[in-house]
């Protein structure tokens, strides 16, 4: 008779997602990129992103939400988020 023990791992990690949103554009301000704050970052669509066999993932927040977001002038936005995943193992 064979013992299956289930355990779990974690991984503590910084995610990064790019994607192109064209009612971001802004060509003609002669600006690099915007860089968005804390406040902004619900005000702008974002991919339904999930993580396959995870247990329970969270972002961290330790005194804010730790997430950046840069905009492009062409509407290319790249997002970097601070993450936690709990998988199973089998």
């Amino acid at each position: 008779m064979s013992v299956w023990t289930k355990q779990d791992f974690t991984l503590d990690f910084y995610f990064r997602q790019h994607w192109h949103d064209p009612r971001l554009n802004f060509n003609d301000t002669g600006e690099d990129e915007l860089c968005i704050s804390n406040e902004m970052l619900d005000k702008i669509w974002w991919p339904d992103t999930f993580f396959a066999n995870a247990k329970s993932a969270h972002f961290h927040t330790a005194t804010t939400k730790n997430a950046f977001v840069r905009i492009s002038p062409s509407g290319w936005i790249t997002q970097s988020l601070r993450s936690a995943v709990l998988y199973y193992c089998y």
